[in-house]
């Protein structure tokens, strides 16, 4: 009779994940073994190491999204967006008439960067010189 055959076991450490760390891992680990992982500030961990035939499948840590509309500010108020939004997401401010914004929203890592854009005073052209 032959012999079963037997999934590799992983010998060695996982190797490092961006914006994660290793928890905690049991050497050798069986095949099928899951390790855990912490992610850094403003990411949430999606996917656990994994023993595959001897070699890690690397864990992930994705940025967290930001799970709330951004604030409005004076004379203008953010564009409605479908919540959760993503990391990297930017939204448009939009102010009342007469004044422009000074720039966008932007979700990173699951805040709303700070300070928000302003609604400021549009300045208008001098109108032309009539001879």
């Amino acid at each position: 009779r032959l012999g079963a055959c037997q999934p590799d076991n992983c010998q060695q450490q996982p190797p490092q994940v961006s914006n994660g760390e290793l928890v905690t891992c049991t050497l050798p680990a069986e095949a099928g073994a899951l390790c855990a992982m912490t992610c850094t500030a403003g990411h949430v961990s999606t996917k656990p190491y994994k023993c595959v035939a001897g070699a890690w499948e690397a864990g992930e840590c994705h940025p967290t999204m930001c799970m709330t509309q951004p604030d409005a500010v004076l004379r203008g108020s953010p564009e409605w967006l479908l919540l959760p939004v993503p990391s990297g997401t930017t939204a448009e401010l939009r102010c009342v008439e007469g004044y422009v914004p000074t720039g966008v929203y932007s979700c990173i890592a699951g805040s709303w960067v700070v300070p928000p854009p302003a609604c400021v005073p549009a300045i208008c052209a001098s109108p032309p010189s009539i001879p």
